[in-house]
């Protein structure tokens, strides 16, 4: 029995992996988002609410632009559960919504998992409720997939270094942004780094084998540079191969 999870960044890859075109999931990052299309820093797009324009990256997961579209009828037949964290706009509560099953449709649950608030102010609807970014409601929700599914193993793969980077810029940023975001998802975000360390602990209790793949520290937030995003996407694809290849799957 196998459940996969995305959140926020990792949701649209979930996607890809359940449709069956992992393939196509990495080229999102030095394809269509290093276009003007996906983001813009000019006054008029950021007025609209839409420095990072979602509603295009969508447009490529349905298969409307772009050369990328997540397979939804392959993800939906897929025999492994699908699901992607979001953040309640009204609460501030985590959710894990089943992609398979969403209204709208899958993309819409995707859509809602990766609305960023600040570049992306669009309402996000998913099954009648309005949704945020998942980090806030739901950064590492170890414990809580594990229980409700009795898994006897997790594998994790971040988006992130194991050590995180700290500078007065980017903690005077971050301080502003959570305070411009809706009660709920203010103080969902405020304790978030307290609930992925509960989590990171409960793994360390050894309960439950698991695996946590961290990234390099080689791409920067919003780094748009084909190369650089190409190059990363194949350092991970070698580094994947070869930790399978120890694990004796390959």
């Amino acid at each position: 029995y196998v459940v996969t999870l995305g959140i926020s960044s990792g949701a649209p890859g979930v996607g890809y992996f359940a449709g069956g075109v992992a393939w196509r999931g990495h080229r999102i990052y030095y394809e269509e988002c290093t276009t003007p299309a996906y983001m813009s820093g000019s006054i008029r797009r950021m007025a609209e609410g839409r420095t990072i324009d979602l509603d295009y990256l969508c447009s490529v997961f349905r298969g409307d632009v772009g050369s990328n579209p997540i397979d939804i009828k392959a993800m939906r037949a897929c025999k492994a559960d699908v699901y992607v964290g979001v953040t309640d706009y009204e609460t501030g509560e985590g959710v894990l919504i089943n992609a398979k099953t969403a209204t709208p449709d899958p993309v819409a649950a995707i859509h809602a998992s990766i609305a960023m608030p600040h570049v992306y102010r669009k309402p996000v609807f998913v099954n009648g409720r309005r949704y945020l970014d998942g980090t806030g409601g739901t950064p590492f929700p170890a414990r809580e997939v594990i229980e409700r599914w009795n898994l006897d193993g997790l594998v994790v793969l971040a988006n992130g270094s194991r050590i995180r980077r700290r500078s007065l810029k980017r903690d005077f940023l971050e301080f502003c942004t959570i305070n411009l975001l809706p009660p709920g998802p203010r103080r969902a975000s405020r304790r978030r780094l307290e609930v992925f360390a509960k989590n990171l602990e409960y793994l360390r209790e050894g309960k439950t084998p698991y695996l946590i793949v961290w990234t390099d520290n080689e791409i920067k937030m919003f780094d748009q540079n084909p190369e650089v995003l190409k190059a990363a996407a194949e350092r991970a694809y070698w580094h994947m191969e070869e930790l399978l290849k120890s694990a004796g799957v390959m």
